[in-house]
């Protein structure tokens, strides 16, 4: 499939579909509906907390993130204050966890995050590494993820030392 430049950067989601309220590619939610299905007879509850996002919502990420109005992560998910941070440090500790506009995978209506909504609810969501490793809500989906994405065609991008980005076990 062909995808707009308008839709590669975030600027059209005309092509996407409805999934669990949020805008998918139609094959994404397609295999993401059968994954779900899958992942349901192993008693977890896969749900999307977040799907496409436009360039507009990420702008308005990275901008919050940049003024110190949305909290800033270390690599190891603590929060961390901008004071005394020149611009190259702020801007370094936001490509830790979010892409530029115009530059995120979610613009396409692929990438998706996921939780198990069955072990901990939106609200209580940080979408933070330690919620899915070891005894996290969410280590029992990222094992089975792990074991079974592939098979949907789906992989994780974001892996210790493979991309720039800290790892994204959802």
């Amino acid at each position: 499939m062909l995808i707009s430049p308008d839709a590669l950067y975030g600027l059209d989601s005309e092509h996407l579909v409805d999934y669990q309220g949020h805008r998918l590619e139609p094959k994404t939610a397609q295999a993401l509906a059968s994954m779900t299905k899958a992942a349901k007879h192993q008693g977890i509850d896969i749900a999307v907390c977040s799907g496409h996002r436009h360039f507009n919502k990420q702008l308005q990420i990275w901008n919050a993130k940049a003024q110190g109005k949305r909290t800033l992560l270390d690599i190891d998910s603590r929060p961390v204050s901008i004071a005394n941070k020149s611009q190259q440090e702020i801007v370094d500790l936001i490509l830790l966890w979010s892409a530029l506009p115009g530059t995120s995978r979610h613009h396409w209506g692929t990438d998706v995050d996921l939780y198990d909504a069955s072990a901990i609810t939106t609200s209580e969501l940080r979408l933070v590494s330690c919620e899915y490793e070891d005894n996290g809500p969410c280590a029992p989906l990222h094992r089975w993820l792990v074991k079974h994405s592939h098979e949907f065609g789906f992989y994780f991008p974001f892996q210790a030392g493979l991309s720039g980005v800290s790892p994204e076990p959802w």
